[in-house]
């Protein structure tokens, strides 16, 4: 395999794990986050750029910061209230 072979399996690769990562965004946010920062990573070292690690990363982010702000604030209320009717 010559170098520009090699250099074109290595883009593909990055490619393809990108938009495993952009998938598991949606399906698995956690692994989502893992996957794309790979991505970015080894996309950042190739010298390319990679919107779908970029996007991949950020919703992956997204979707796993929701709900956990929504379990905090469900707890605090929870506690809250029963601190409140305990008074």
């Amino acid at each position: 395999m010559n170098t520009a072979q090699a250099n074109m399996y290595r883009v593909d690769s990055i490619r393809t794990t990108s938009i495993i990562g952009f998938v598991l965004a949606f399906l698995i946010p956690p692994a989502g986050i893992v996957v794309s920062a790979i991505a970015k990573r080894d996309a950042k070292r190739a010298g390319i750029e990679n919107g779908f690690a970029t996007y991949g990363f950020r919703i992956s982010i997204a979707l796993t910061a929701i709900p956990a702000l929504m379990l905090i604030v469900t707890l605090l209320t929870t506690v809250i209230s029963t601190v409140s009717a305990n008074s």
